[in-house]
């Protein structure tokens, strides 16, 4: 045979081996290219999907933050007015301290008055009414005594019992 021939033949071979494997590449092409693109599309739905979960969850997390701005602006509301009654219940327990600390000073100042008047009161009965009243029972009985020894003295005279009322005198 001639070696023309046989190298003909051997090329020819090969391109059709060569065309067999470039078809057979093809097909492996196009069958990867399919699974890419129903991978491709089932990525695209998955994501799809989860934009939309995530938009739905955006809107959630907006909705929430709306609702926690309008909770923290009645909870700063209603530290505000705590804080405010606060201040009113310091005060007024303040001025009520105070006022009760006058009324105090005053019912001291009373019974101090009071215990004065009493004490003048007494010292005046004592000097202007009982001093008098004792002088005069103090006179009085003087003068009772002076008048029995004189009614005495004067009986036992004519009694002559002298010696016995000097004994009971003394």
């Amino acid at each position: 045979m001639d070696p023309v021939l046989t190298l003909a033949i051997v090329v020819g071979a090969t391109l059709v081996l060569q065309t067999l494997a470039f078809v057979g590449l093809l097909r492996a092409v196009r069958i990867l290219t399919l699974r890419l693109e129903n991978i491709s599309t089932n990525l695209q739905k998955d994501a799809a999907g989860l934009v939309e979960k995530a938009g739905s969850l955006m809107v959630t997390l907006q909705r929430t933050a709306e609702k926690l701005h309008d909770l923290q602006d009645h909870v700063t509301a209603t530290v505000a007015v705590v804080h405010k009654r606060a201040v009113e219940l310091d005060a007024f327990v303040a001025e009520a301290t105070d006022a009760a600390r006058l009324q105090i000073i005053r019912v001291q100042e009373t019974l101090d008055t009071a215990s004065r008047k009493i004490e003048d009161t007494v010292e005046l009965v004592q000097n202007g009414v009982l001093a008098p009243v004792s002088e005069v029972h103090a006179l009085v009985r003087g003068l009772r005594v002076g008048l029995n020894y004189f009614i005495r003295h004067r009986r036992s005279r004519l009694s002559g019992n002298d010696a016995f009322d000097d004994e009971m005198f003394i």
